[in-house]
């Protein structure tokens, strides 16, 4: 999905999260294993099983700063592509 224009490709911890204009590719993004979050109208993967401990929803925000964010730079995108 690197490939893909109009998206951003953010990691936090050890999940990868998709936003930006993704309605036109997203057959392609769930192709590649990803699912849709309704609530934060993004796209995420994480390798294994994930078993929540909470019962308590976080925001993306809330997310990135409990585990930190790095967002691939489209540079890297693009030399990838």
């Amino acid at each position: 999905v690197i490939h893909l224009d109009g998206i951003e490709i953010e990691i936090c911890g050890s999940w990868i999260w998709i936003s930006g204009n993704t309605y036109p590719v997203k057959n392609t993004i769930k192709a590649a294993g990803f699912r849709f979050s309704n609530n934060k109208k993004m796209w995420y993967w994480h390798n294994g099983e994930y078993h929540k401990k909470s019962r308590k929803s976080l925001a993306i925000e809330e997310i990135r700063e409990l585990h930190g964010s790095i967002t691939v730079p489209k540079a890297t995108q693009a030399s990838i592509a």
